[in-house]
């Protein structure tokens, strides 16, 4: 059980932060007591107050913006992926030309970020320095990882870390430099 209290002090200001103040919250209704109103709404008041932190038109500003940039600088087709800060992928697109294997490398560069909690450029310097572990790691997450720059945290200062966006398509520095330009477009900055 949690505190509904200190949940609804992280929610936006929203009718649903004052509906759920005074709740208990379950991870499911508690199996000898009657499933109390606040615990209905619980589903609903994640989805329309937490999990609006990166919306899908968000992501897709940071995918259209990443691809704009990478061709005003005339770089390889990429492939450019957005997660929210579970994990789930929220908008991708690949551009023609793109290899098949980009929207892998691309998913594996921002949901490694997010696993190890910095870029996939700093993933790249300890792989440099520690092979060993970052192998161990690629094939504990099931090769959702990549050590190469274009994976980076998407951060709002008001929330931290709310997602991560890949980039596969040309060299990791180009990459990087196109994730960048989208993440600044959809007004938010990297995680430092």
């Amino acid at each position: 059980m949690a505190s509904a209290r200190r949940l609804a002090a992280q929610l936006p200001s929203s009718p649903g932060r004052q509906r759920l103040a005074g709740c208990q919250l379950f991870n499911s209704p508690p199996a000898d007591g009657p499933r109390h109103a606040c615990n209905v709404r619980l589903n609903t008041l994640l989805k329309n107050d937490i999990l609006v932190l990166l919306t899908l038109d968000k992501a897709s500003k940071i995918v259209d913006a990443a691809l704009a940039e990478a061709r005003s600088r005339s770089f390889a087709p990429l492939a450019v992926a957005v997660l929210d800060a579970g994990g789930h992928l929220l908008a991708f697109k690949r551009e023609d030309g793109a290899g098949i294997l980009r929207y892998d490398i691309a998913f594996a560069k921002a949901w490694g970020s997010l696993g190890m909690g910095f870029g996939s450029r700093e993933m790249t310097a300890r792989a440099a320095k520690h092979p060993v572990f970052i192998d161990a790691l690629t094939s504990i997450s099931g090769g959702r990882m990549a050590p190469s720059p274009g994976g980076v945290l998407i951060a709002d200062p008001a929330h931290g870390v709310i997602g991560a966006v890949g980039i596969s398509g040309d060299v990791g520095d180009n990459d990087e430099i196109c994730a960048l330009a989208g993440i600044s477009a959809a007004g938010y900055g990297p995680a430092a």
